[in-house]
């Protein structure tokens, strides 16, 4: 799929692959458990190694916030967890990672796997336990580009079917041949609708 599909939600495995296959992880910080920063201004922190993007240029490509997250339903495993924010609109985005690593070589085959949870709450709804109301669906997919582009709009992304875990943690994973000793992997998320609590 493509950045311009129409979503629709699929189930959380790929072909005949089990999610996550295994193996060794090539990730850094693939847990986004240190080091959170700013990246370019205080709306945007994001966990170490990895970066944040995001589409412009619409109502449904606002800028979503990027910060650390604690809480105790907001944490897959760890102490933190990497959040995408928006409040009352829509946002296409997520972090990257470029990898690199003596492992990874043309013809290397590669999986990527991700955790993800989607919270959504509608206007004057509280959210604040991690329980939604009249959500949006989230559209959470994962990503690699096997010829280590940058550009998550790239027709050489080779993106997992999308996936709506709301309320409570789901894995995607997606797998590619590299075709050069550096691939770029994605996450994405893009509610269909904006909400008041949106993450």
């Amino acid at each position: 799929p493509t950045p311009t599909d129409t979503p629709t939600i699929a189930p959380t495995t790929v072909g005949s692959i089990p999610c996550p296959a295994g193996g060794n992880d090539l990730l850094v910080n693939p847990g986004f458990e240190t080091d959170y920063r700013a990246q370019g201004n205080d709306a945007t922190i994001v966990a170490q190694s990895w970066v944040a993007w995001w589409l412009r240029g619409s109502d449904t490509n606002q800028q979503p916030d990027f910060r650390q997250a604690v809480d105790a339903f907001q944490v897959h495993s760890g102490s933190s967890a990497q959040q995408l924010y928006k409040s009352r609109a829509q946002y296409q985005g997520g972090v990257y990672q470029i990898v690199e690593n003596a492992a990874i070589t043309p013809g290397t085959v590669l999986q990527f796997s991700a955790w993800g949870q989607g919270r959504s709450c509608a206007e004057g709804a509280d959210c604040s336990q991690g329980v939604s109301i009249d959500p949006a669906n989230m559209f959470m997919r994962v990503g690699i580009d096997p010829t280590g582009n940058l550009d998550a709009k790239a027709g050489s992304v080779l993106w997992s079917p999308y996936f709506n875990p709301i309320d409570q943690y789901m894995v995607q994973c997606v797998t590619a041949t590299a075709q050069s000793s550096q691939v770029v992997v994605f996450t994405w998320s893009s509610p269909d609708k904006p909400r008041l609590n949106q993450d």
